[in-house]
């Protein structure tokens, strides 16, 4: 059994309609974490988490193919995005960012055949480290990208 613990956070900017989000994998057994970040657009703060949090459960996946049985624990200190993805919150329909990230993820995890776990992150180094490079990634994009038509 390969177990595996993924912290994620999301930095959301409201003007260019960009989230910087950032994930910390620990594979049991491994030395070091994987560590992953990038942007993506989003509508809202709450919906940049929970992208997050589906982005760092994917990433885990993929740095996992081939492993026989898969348990992740994935990590957020936003509880919507918490109660979206354990399936415990009820998915509002007019919030299509988070139902697609929910059904994405649901379904790569169930075709890796890995048991998920999401609960609520409150502090730690893996946690800091998600929301310092979230911000930079968010900076990044930033830089990237022109603000959105108001």
């Amino acid at each position: 059994m390969t177990n595996v613990c993924v912290t994620t956070d999301a930095s959301f900017h409201e003007r260019f309609g960009l989230a910087g989000w950032a994930s910390w994998i620990a594979i049991e057994g491994d030395h070091h974490p994987t560590l992953v970040s990038g942007y993506f657009q989003a509508s809202d703060s709450v919906e940049a988490e929970t992208r997050a949090l589906a982005h760092g459960v994917c990433a885990a996946l993929e740095l996992l193919t081939g492993c026989e049985t898969i348990t992740i624990t994935a990590r957020s200190d936003n509880m919507h995005a918490v109660g979206v993805l354990s399936g415990v919150r009820f998915m509002d329909p007019l919030r299509q960012g988070d139902m697609e990230a929910c059904r994405q993820t649901q379904t790569r995890v169930s075709l890796a055949g890995a048991h998920l776990v999401v609960i609520h992150a409150g502090d730690g180094p893996e946690l800091r480290w998600c929301d310092l490079s979230a911000r930079a990634a968010a900076q990044l994009a930033r830089g990237l990208e022109r603000p959105r038509a108001s």
